[in-house]
């Protein structure tokens, strides 16, 4: 295992698309798992689905495993692990604590659910635990998960279903985090501005610290504009203020991409990604037959499926 700290996410395209199956692959097929932090988006690890109310797959944790849960979670379990780091409110929204198992056990997981927290647990890893990756069972809902400042490295399970808008849903996932990184100097972009407006020198005619789909002002420097840099949404609203204009859109990070808005309606516009997650493999589950040769845009992956093929052990 490298050392070098980084945090690997795992996100589903939808419920049952098979993302702690992907997650505990990943466990098991794991050289050291010394060196892993496990984490969850929300909760992880308990036998029933509380919405569909079938069974889950539980989180069982070997001896010396390091993990991170809010500390009601381990009221239960006294004796089976030991603290390593408390993260504690105010600084945190609520508490979590950096444990290791003294026993094998089944634990439940519930992590931080909001970037500041995971930001800052991340900024403590990285300095006392250099040498460690934290694995988070993420949740697809949470779309900041999908920055890099977040996330270093993302495991995608994607399931394939005949629901139409299940399935363009996933492809909209997909076709996003493949458009072009822009390979400007990030000095040209000053955090604090949610818009900048470049004109095709990359001079700066306009910026603004307001939200874009708030802005009154930016109206007026439209046309000049080449280059349009958001650190805001990008809005079913925003786009029709530039639907005739050719320019090139660079999002600061893939999360700002509205869910809402159609493939069809993204392809027509040149979109580049000043920060680009980056999708290290695609799990795929095929709920229905009949519809992956819709998934094209797969060619761009690295992927397999999960729950057909025989595979060999992802390496760290």
């Amino acid at each position: 295992m490298t050392k070098l700290f980084k945090t690997i996410t795992f996100l589903g395209s939808d419920k049952n698309a098979g993302k702690t199956t992907a997650f505990l692959y990943y466990l098991n097929h794991c050289d050291d798992i010394s060196k892993l932090i496990l984490t969850s988006i929300g909760i992880n690890g308990e036998s029933i689905d509380e919405y569909e109310k079938h069974s889950k797959p539980q989180i069982f944790l070997a001896k010396n495993q390091k993990f991170i849960t809010k500390h009601q979670r381990l009221l239960n379990s006294q004796g089976q692990f030991k603290i390593l780091n408390i993260f504690n409110q105010p600084k945190f929204k609520d508490t979590f604590v950096l444990a290791q198992t003294l026993i094998d056990s089944h634990y439940i997981l519930e992590g931080p659910n909001d970037k500041k927290d995971i930001l800052l647990i991340k900024n403590y890893l990285q300095s006392y635990y250099p040498n460690h990756h934290l694995l988070i069972d993420g949740s697809i809902d949470r779309q900041f998960l999908c920055d890099p400042k977040v996330s270093n490295e993302v495991y995608y399970s994607l399931l394939i279903s005949e629901r139409k808008v299940q399935r363009d849903k996933a492809k909209q996932f997909l076709l996003l985090h493949n458009f072009k990184k822009c390979n400007w100097s990030h000095k040209l972009f000053q955090s604090d501005y949610k818009t900048i407006f470049f004109d095709k020198e990359k001079s700066i005619i306009y910026k603004s610290k307001l939200n874009a789909n708030f802005d009154t002002e930016m109206i007026h420097h439209i046309k000049k504009t080449s280059f349009l840099f958001l650190n805001c949404a990008l809005s079913h609203n925003l786009l029709k203020q530039i639907k005739n204009i050719k320019l090139t859109i660079i999002l600061e990070n893939p999360s700002l991409l509205v869910s809402n808005l159609s493939n069809e309606l993204i392809q027509n516009y040149n979109i580049q990604l000043l920060n680009k997650a980056y999708i290290k493999k695609v799990f795929i589950k095929e709920d229905k037959q009949g519809f992956l040769n819709e998934f094209s845009i797969l060619n761009h992956y690295s992927f397999h499926n999960l729950f057909q093929e025989e595979h060999h052990a992802i390496r760290l």
